[in-house]
């Protein structure tokens, strides 16, 4: 087992030793662009690609002997560096090559690889400085430049030798750890299929006992609404037997209070009846006033118009004396022309012409004087006469309009007297509405307190049926919530 995991590792160090390799030559390229121009990259690249060309194809064939392979692939850029650098007449930069072609050597944890690669390229690199040195430092090929870099490497390859056999002593012993970690994995694993089988098991369990408790909540849920709905039925009913009490209550009341209103209204009736009989008389009484009235009216009128009649006859009278005293002036006048004429004789006739002619004139004004008081009085007499006609038409309306008023009178009262009748009936049935009311209260109190209690023992019922669900509730919360740590440790499984 452990050459398995051995051999899996070593090519994943392989892979990983080519990436290196490519990553090497292309950096080696670069100096050697940087330091010689092109034709010193083309020689780098050239050396470098062809060795790790040949690394990686033998990365990819399959040899049995992996301890080989490795060998070969940390020796081959060793040996391409060294080949550059005999070709350019020496390069000192390169020994440090040699030191990280060690590290790909060191990579494999190999003791055996690690120390052949040293012993190799130790071998190497003192064969070529003991034959020509200048073709490994150059221009510098002196023993004591070439002392410290050898003994450089050696030390490196040393502890790089170290790191491979602790490594793989590590290594040997992870591997062995984790040989132990899978077959206590596989012991957990066979726990824990067996711990699955019990979760299952519990699961199915707990999700049978769920769904009966589901349907448990569901019949008790059904019973608590169904029994709410009969307390809210038996609620309403108690209420609404309790309103209907109420009503019950206040119509016999209203009723009482009608009964009493109506004996007030028959009373009211009595008293308007009376106050009619008495209007009546009194309205007999002003038809008879009016009667003399539209008499006395009717005289007056004749009077006046009488009056009317000899005012003008008056009136000629005046015209006529008015005329008289205006020819008795005019005959003064002459007398008074003829007595001049006469001269001294004639001055007697002419004082009393002119007397005559003060007479006529003052005849003649108290005759105008008489006319105007005559034309005023004719004034009054036709306003009178028009105010009398008025009041003669107003009483005969008045007369009419009495009439009517006494067929009110006698509709009204006949109407009262029905409707007194009608009152006496409407006694009789309130006093039976409100005996049979009385009793329907009666009933309905007893049905009011029988629905309390019936709500009250509803209440109850519903009560423990709540409680009852709420634990139904708590227990299915419970089981829920083993359930989900059934999954939750199923899932973590």
């Amino acid at each position: 087992m452990i050459n398995i995991e051995m051999d899996v590792y070593t090519n994943k160090a392989h892979k990983f030793n080519i990436s290196m390799m490519w990553l090497f030559s292309l950096v080696l390229t670069l100096t050697a662009y940087f330091n010689g121009g092109i034709s010193l990259a083309i020689a780098a690249g050239f050396a470098t690609g062809i060795t790790s060309l040949i690394a990686t194809a033998l990365a990819y064939i399959k040899v049995k002997n992996n301890f080989l392979k490795s060998i070969i692939i940390s020796l081959l850029p060793a040996v391409g560096s060294l080949l550059y650098t005999i070709s350019r007449g020496g390069v000192e930069r390169i020994f440090t090559a040699y030191l990280v072609c060690a590290c790909l050597a060191g990579v494999y944890f190999n003791k055996k690889v690690m120390l052949t690669y040293s012993v190799i390229v130790s071998s190497m690199l003192i064969a070529v400085y003991a034959i020509k040195p200048e073709a490994l430092l150059g221009n510098n090929s002196n023993f004591g430049e070439f002392l410290p870099r050898f003994g450089m490497f050696l030390c490196g390859t040393l502890a790089l030798n170290y790191l491979s056999s602790e490594g793989n002593n590590h290594l040997a012993n992870a591997y062995n750890e984790s040989k132990k970690a899978s077959h206590l994995n596989e012991n957990l694993t066979n726990v824990i299929k067996q711990v699955n089988i019990t979760t299952d098991s519990l699961f199915d369990n707990v999700t049978k006992c769920n769904d009966n408790i589901e349907e448990n909540q569901e019949g008790v849920a059904i019973v608590a609404r169904s029994i709410q709905d009969i307390s809210k039925a038996v609620e309403h009913s108690a209420v609404a037997v309790s309103n209907v009490s109420s009503y019950v209550v206040d119509s016999s009341n209203i009723i009482n209070e009608t009964f009493s209103i109506s004996k007030e209204v028959e009373k009211e009736f009595r008293s308007t009846f009376d106050i009619l009989s008495v209007g009546s008389q009194k309205a007999d009484e002003m038809m008879q006033h009016m009667s003399i009235m539209k008499n006395t009216i009717n005289s007056a009128v004749t009077a006046v118009i009488e009056l009317q009649e000899k005012m003008d006859i008056i009136d000629e009278f005046l015209e006529s004396i008015t005329e008289i005293a205006s020819q008795t002036n005019l005959l003064s006048l002459n007398a008074a022309i003829e007595a001049a004429g006469a001269g001294e004789s004639g001055k007697g006739f002419t004082i009393v012409a002119e007397e005559i002619r003060k007479l006529a004139e003052q005849s003649s004004k108290t005759a105008k004087d008489i006319h105007n008081i005559t034309v005023e009085v004719q004034n009054t007499t036709r306003n009178a006469l028009k105010e009398v006609q008025k009041g003669n038409s107003s009483v005969e309306e008045g007369t009419a309009k009495a009439t009517d008023v006494m067929q009110i009178f006698v509709t009204v009262k006949n109407s009262i007297d029905s409707v007194n009748n009608k009152l006496y009936m409407e006694y009789e049935m309130m006093d039976k509405v409100a005996g049979r009311f009385n009793n329907m209260r009666e009933q309905l109190e007893t049905l009011a307190a029988a629905s309390e209690e019936n709500s009250a023992s509803t209440q109850q019922v519903l009560a423990m049926t709540m409680v009852q669900d709420d634990a139904i509730k708590n227990t299915a919360e419970m089981i829920k919530k083993i359930r989900e740590l059934g999954q939750t440790l199923k899932d973590q499984l």
